[in-house]
């Protein structure tokens, strides 16, 4: 097979690069800026946008999908309406502290669970 002239052996596996897919400028305006809100519509539709591909695409994309967005509305959810999350004083996160492996992995960072009355 060949694809954008590259020749592409039989039985080669090939893996996409998804996190230079979801910081694509061609695909996203401000890819760098955390922004959730690129993913609402009017109303507060979600969308899924061309382009973003969580849980791979085509053939062997995440039969898990449906079960794992469930699960983290669950979650997180819950946690939102018994908490407040602060950073501690003085505390910053940045979106660029990860950590490369098989996935990409987000470096450990505090966060405060303030209940809510």
């Amino acid at each position: 097979m060949t694809i954008n002239g590259f020749t592409i052996p039989k039985g080669t596996v090939v893996a996409a690069n998804f996190y230079s897919i979801h910081r694509d400028p061609r695909w996203w305006t401000d890819p760098e800026v955390f922004n959730p809100d690129r993913f609402l519509g009017d109303h507060g539709k979600v969308l899924r946008p061309d382009g973003f591909s969580p849980f791979g695409v085509g053939k062997r994309f995440c039969v898990g999908e449906s079960l794992a967005k469930t699960e983290l509305f669950i979650f997180f959810a819950n946690v939102m309406q018994r908490f407040t999350l602060q950073l501690p004083p003085g505390k910053t996160i940045s979106v660029d502290d990860y950590t490369y492996g098989t996935v990409m992995a987000p470096n450990p960072f505090e966060l405060v669970f303030v209940p809510r009355s």
